[in-house]
């Protein structure tokens, strides 16, 4: 079983490359064959569907990266980790965090993924 240290590094590893067997593999240690992501600019349902939007991310956004930068938080069966997505000239192109619900072999079955900064409290 992996800890969720090495799920969350083959999670954000499979949105960084365009060798899709590499992304296969990465995508297939982390998670779960009906695996759901929930985050504000798309979803996926099962592995499959997962896989689609990674290539896509890749032909929309060549040599673009995820990258930590956190630490792994968790507990009682979640994850959470910082990331940015860095353009392939090194700009930020955008952070947020990722909130992953993990199955009993480590893998995570279900992702939520939100954008930083959070909004402005109101009184």
């Amino acid at each position: 079983m992996a800890t969720p240290e090495e799920t969350i590094e083959d999670y954000i590893a499979l949105w960084g490359t365009s060798d899709p067997a590499a992304r296969r593999a990465h995508a297939t240690a982390s998670l779960t064959d009906d695996v759901v992501l929930l985050y504000p600019t798309f979803d996926a349902s099962g592995l499959g569907d997962v896989l689609a939007k990674a290539e896509g991310f890749q032909q929309s956004s060549p040599g673009a990266k995820i990258v930590r930068r956190s630490g792994v938080q968790h507990h009682k069966g979640c994850v959470r980790v910082a990331w940015k997505m860095v353009r392939a000239d090194g700009t930020v192109a955008g952070e947020g965090e990722s909130i992953g619900e993990l199955a009993p072999d480590g893998r995570m079955k279900r992702v939520y993924g939100f954008r930083d900064p959070l909004p402005p409290s109101t009184p």
